[in-house]
């Protein structure tokens, strides 16, 4: 991610970054922003479900912690998080936040026993990519989790709201195959979850088709999870 990226993530921080998000489109699907945030934690739920109190989790990226919040009030274990904006943890009133400079994460090898990253990756440029892998690879411990989110291209609605976004202007939307050819020399066992399929208001109705949809590429948003 370059410098310009980062002061570009702390004016954001500045003029009001869920402000700057907003969408019809977006707000008519998910009128509250936890919306999204808690889709994506509960696509983590079966592995932090069950673990241990010393767990670490790292979310790169984090922004302002909103979807760190949700973890730590959910479950037990130690989270941390780190992003290239000073402005959007200086937003935060949670701890164990960190900045680093888009190259290098700020953390010894092998760290953390899972990770998550969201919405992150559509915002480096495809050369940069492979170095970000890597760091997320290098903190991770044997046999830990990554947990990738990222806005699916497949999906129309997906592509418009993307392609208005003041927050999206730099953005370079990846597909599942991407991360998967990046991540395979590095990583182990690998899967593709598709989400977002139904509006807010009416999701509950429709929870129980999650594990039948998830493998179809039309959600809003894929999470991409492997294992090193």
């Amino acid at each position: 991610m370059s410098q310009d990226s980062k002061t570009e993530f702390d004016h954001f921080s500045e003029k009001g970054y869920e402000d700057l998000l907003s969408d019809p489109l977006r707000d008519s699907f998910g009128g509250d922003v936890e919306f999204f945030h808690l889709e994506k934690a509960d696509l983590m739920d079966d592995l932090l479900k069950s673990t241990p109190q010393n767990h670490t989790h790292l979310d790169v990226g984090c922004g302002d912690g909103r979807l760190l919040k949700i973890l730590t009030n959910r479950y037990q274990g130690h989270f941390f998080g780190s992003d290239v904006s000073k402005e959007m943890l200086r937003d935060s009133d949670l701890k164990k936040m960190s900045c680093f400079d888009g190259l290098k994460l700020p953390f010894q090898d092998s760290t953390f026993n899972s990770l998550s990253i969201a919405c992150v990756f559509h915002h480096v440029l495809p050369k940069d990519r492979p170095n970000l892998i890597k760091e997320l690879h290098r903190v991770l411990k044997p046999n830990g989790s990554l947990y990738v989110f990222e806005h699916n291209p497949y999906n129309p609605l997906t592509r418009l709201i993307v392609s208005r976004s003041p927050v999206d202007v730099d953005a370079i939307l990846l597909y599942a195959k991407e991360l998967k050819d990046l991540s395979r020399d590095l990583f182990r066992r690998s899967q593709t979850d598709y989400y977002l399929f139904f509006p807010e208001k009416i999701a509950p109705l429709f929870r129980f088709t999650k594990s039948l949809l998830k493998y179809i590429p039309l959600g809003g948003q894929y999470c991409f999870k492997c294992k090193k």
